[in-house]
C-alpha cells in the first residue's frame, strides 16, 4: 500500500519506493546505477530510495482507514504521463476494484482533441474499472462512447454532484487514481470521497 517494490540484477536485496509504477521504477534504477558508479553500496542505496519523497500529487498514495487507496497524480498531465498511470492501472493487482478520475491535459494545442480520444480509447485495456472524465476536452472527446463504465462531465462541480448524488456508492477497498493538469486541480476529489 506504501508503494512499489523491485528487484535489481545483481543484488540480493529488494528496493522499494514510495511512489507507484514501471515508469519510478526506472528512474530509480538511473539513479541506482550512478550511486552504485559514485561508490555507495547497495545498502545506502536502498535507505536512500526508501525515504525518498517525490513532489506532492505525483502517483503519491494516500491510504484511508477503509482500506480505500487513492492515489494523487493531480500535480499535471501530458499524454506521455497519463499513458504511464493507465498502464499502472492496467496492470496493478494492489486493488480488485479501480477509479480513474481523469481531468483534461490542458495546453495540447490543436492535437488537444486527438491526445484525449487516444486516452479514452486506451482506457478500454483496464479491466474492473469505473473511470470518470472531467473537463472540456474529454467532454468533447465522448462521443459515441457507450460504456457503462465509462463517465463524462463537463466541470468538477457536475462530476461533484454526481458523486453526492451516489454517495452510497461504496469505497471500501478501492484504488483510485485522480489525474489532470494543474488547472482542473483534481485533488479535490479526495475532501468529496
Amino acid at each position: 500500500d506504501g508503494g512499489t517494490a523491485f528487484r535489481v540484477i545483481g543484488s540480493d536485496m529488494t528496493f522499494t519506493l514510495p511512489v507507484y509504477g514501471r515508469h519510478q521504477v526506472q528512474n530509480a534504477l538511473a539513479a541506482i546505477g550512478i550511486a552504485r558508479h559514485l561508490g555507495l553500496s547497495d545498502e545506502q542505496i536502498r535507505e536512500a530510495l526508501k525515504s525518498s519523497h517525490l513532489t506532492p500529487m505525483r502517483m503519491e498514495p494516500v491510504l484511508l482507514q477503509s482500506g480505500l487507496l487513492f492515489l494523487n497524480d493531480a500535480y499535471n498531465a501530458a499524454p506521455t504521463s497519463m499513458t504511464a498511470a493507465l498502464q499502472f492501472m492496467k496492470t496493478t493487482t494492489v486493488r480488485p476494484n479501480k477509479w480513474l478520475v481523469l481531468g483534461d491535459m490542458l495546453e495540447l494545442g490543436k492535437e488537444g482533441y486527438k491526445e484525449h480520444k487516444d486516452i479514452v480509447t486506451r482506457l478500454s485495456d483496464v479491466k474492473n474499472k469505473t473511470a470518470y472524465f472531467i473537463g472540456r476536452e474529454f467532454f468533447k472527446a465522448s462521443i459515441n462512447v457507450t460504456q457503462e463504465d465509462i463517465h463524462f462531465f463537463e466541470t468538477f462541480d457536475l462530476f461533484k454532484q454526481h458523486i453526492l448524488d451516489h454517495s452510497n456508492e461504496v469505497f471500501k477497498n478501492k484504488l483510485i487514481l485522480i489525474k489532470g493538469s494543474r488547472g482542473i486541480a483534481l485533488e479535490r476529489t479526495l475532501d468529496l470521497i
